[in-house]
């Protein structure tokens, strides 16, 4: 979790892990030291500074004695600094944390970006999401209009038929106009995300201002800290009147930071000078974090609230960055730094975090990978008519518990090392009479005195009687362990209720989904009941299933055809075949018509074969009479016998 720091400030713009203020000023074991070296010449006679060194003064005093003259020495000290920070070069760690910024600040602010942010990205996020929308709207005014052109006079397709095919054109475009509702619901995004951009780029260049304005003060740099303090220490000496000295006693040189002539003074300067010059990066780089990570967290947060889950892209925040409070790496009464204790635990949490998001390394299959929302092949289908869950979703809430209780194992929450006791759980030292430190039976519990209770019950005890003590710390390490345990036990619940929230939701959004497409099919189904879709001849026209339903086709001088279907008549199988009479019109003129796919019209009476005669089109042999109902032959699916400029296969 973000906590407000300027590293953190950083790490928004780039997937790598940026320098910490640590890796430059650190003190202890595995950091490095700003001293190179020291001089310390109590009685020299040589005046003036010690040539060759970064630091160097020299203190006169005078030395007395009842035998000999007065005699004037000089105190000279010098220190040389390392490599690290006497220079802005290399590969070191000030150099990074120097340069840092300007790379991730700089291309963060640029049209360029950085690995993690692009602010081009905001404007093809709001291009796309508005090119969605708008052709959404736009392909429902397209259908709409083809609907609203259908059954009205002058119209070129009028009746009940064209009623149908309106409404199932009506439906259709409905259903591109609701998904663009879906995508601006709760209320439009786009807009949100603009000011996502502005804020992100605004913050991002409040940051750059505060990084160049500290970046150029003289406390900036580590051996400028060190400069001051070092004159801040000796010149004092060097500005008042020579000391005396008599006899065989040396001169007393001693600073708020002790005596130079011993180690200790040096470690503490050191010290000293890089705690000041973390304090510079708290009151300077830290203020500004504190800042500017909560405006960008709650725009991104803000902008991504609206956006439908659906839709919603992968994004990175600061995670509620920024609150009030003191830096994690201001410093205590002592001098020490207080924050490091805080961002180990936060790390730990952190990976212990992970494990219950997605199982972790450790934990293999028991992720929540396995999760299914969507219908898969051979699934049951529920009464309603939703695709029922798979079964990997009704075992989701039995893998997720166990994903978490698998966490909390992994991140501790027993007291101590309860895997069992070493040696027989006895040291190798006193022959058997106690418990090797720290190892005790699974199950035992560290007393606030030290003490050991056994899993049964009772003070654990050694084989003399004597009770078992715990090592120094152990109690508290306990106690760290449980209340750690604690926590993730409770994040574990919130988001466990989270997840069932957006079960609860997916379920309900799968419903709708469903209700939905059953809507569209039962409307699609209508139109495909009541409108011919596979020819339009005056026998086979299927209509709204009911007798006189019609059909008005304007034909290009101007006229309408009405094709009406009769009372009592029923809609016949294309492929069937119909016996028909020799006596019908001959109907080649037809056929040729729908065998080249123009709309033809009658203008004359059909002409009439000889009574008797062969095989002419629409006929049939002697003694094969056939009883006919249409005037198209056999399979044709268009009527007419002239041909015209028009298109004849309707449907």
């Amino acid at each position: 979790m973000a906590d407000g720091s300027w590293e953190d400030a950083l790490s928004l713009y780039t997937g790598q892990e940026p320098t910490t203020r640590e890796q430059v000023a650190g003190s202890g074991e595995g950091h490095a030291s700003w001293f190179a070296e020291h001089l310390v010449e109590p009685a020299s006679r040589q005046s003036g500074p010690p040539d060759g060194w970064d630091l160097a003064v020299s203190i006169p005093w005078v030395l007395t004695d009842a035998l000999f003259p007065p005699a004037v020495y000089y105190y000279r000290v010098g220190l040389r600094l390392s490599p690290d920070i006497g220079s802005n070069e290399g590969d070191t760690p000030l150099h990074r944390f120097m340069s840092e910024p300007i790379d991730r600040l700089y291309g963060g602010a640029s049209d360029a970006g950085t690995d993690m942010v692009k602010l081009l990205s905001f404007d093809s996020a709001v291009m796309a999401a508005r090119g969605v929308h708008d052709h959404l709207m736009a392909t429902h005014e397209l259908i709409t209009g083809m609907a609203r052109d259908i059954d009205v006079p002058e119209a070129e397709l009028q009746g009940s038929a064209a009623g149908a095919l309106k409404d199932a054109l009506t439906g259709i475009a409905n259903e591109f106009e609701d998904l663009a509702v879906q995508m601006t619901t709760p209320r439009e995004f786009t807009g949100e995300i603009d000011r996502a951009r502005s804020q992100l780029r605004d913050s991002t260049m409040a940051l750059s201002r505060a990084y160049e304005t500290w970046r150029n003060s003289p406390g900036a740099w580590p051996a400028q800290r060190v400069i001051h303090l070092f004159h801040q220490t000796f010149d004092p000496f060097v500005g008042r009147a020579a000391q005396t000295v008599s006899g065989a006693a040396g001169p007393v040189i001693q600073t708020p930071l002790g005596a130079p002539a011993d180690q200790g003074f040096w470690d503490r300067m050191e010290d000293r000078a890089k705690q000041d010059w973390k304090t510079g990066v708290v009151d300077n780089l830290d203020a500004a974090a504190r800042t500017q990570l909560p405006a960008i967290d709650g725009a991104y947060s803000t902008a991504a609230a609206l956006i439908p889950g659906v839709t919603a892209p992968s994004w990175r925040t600061p995670d509620n960055a920024g609150t009030a409070g003191a830096s994690p790496y201001a410093t205590g009464a002592d001098g020490t730094a207080t924050g490091a204790a805080a961002r180990a635990a936060e790390a730990a949490r952190a990976r212990a975090e992970e494990a219950l998001t997605d199982g972790g390394a450790a934990t293999g299959d028991s992720g929540l990978a396995a999760r299914s929302f969507a219908a898969t092949p051979g699934s049951a289908q529920a009464d309603d008519g939703t695709a029922a869950y798979s079964d990997d979703l009704a075992d989701t809430a039995a893998l997720r518990e166990q994903a978490l209780r698998n966490a909390v194992e992994q991140a501790g929450s027993g007291a101590l090392s309860t895997d069992g006791v070493g040696t027989g759980g006895l040291t190798a030292t006193d022959g058997g009479t106690g418990y090797d430190g720290g190892a005790y039976p699974s199950g035992s519990l560290v007393n606030a005195d030290g003490t050991v209770t056994a899993p049964g019950g009772g003070l654990l005890r050694n084989a003399n009687g004597s009770p078992v003590k715990a090592p120094a710390g152990a109690y508290q390490t306990q106690q760290a362990r449980i209340r750690r345990s604690q926590a993730l036990e409770d994040a574990a619940k919130a988001q466990d209720k989270a997840y069932q929230e957006q079960l609860r939701r997916q379920q309900q959004s799968s419903a709708q989904s469903a209700a939905q497409q059953r809507s569209l099919e039962q409307s699609l189904q209508r139109a495909r009941s009541s409108a011919r879709t596979t020819g339009l001849d005056a026998h086979a026209l299927e209509t709204a299933r009911s007798a006189g339903a019609t059909l008005r086709v304007k034909q290009p001088d101007g006229s309408y055809t009405d094709y009406t279907k009769a009372a009592g008549e029923t809609a016949a199988p294309r492929a069937t075949r119909v016996r028909t009479s020799s006596v019908e019109p001959v109907t080649g003129a037809a056929e040729e018509a729908a065998l080249s796919g123009r709309r033809s019209t009658a203008s004359s009476a059909p002409a009439t074969p000889p009574m008797g005669g062969g095989m002419s089109p629409g006929g049939a042999g002697q003694g094969q009479d056939r009883e006919r109902k249409s005037y198209l032959d056999e399979d044709e699916d268009t009527w007419g016998t002239r041909r015209t400029g028009g298109t004849g296969v309707i449907g």
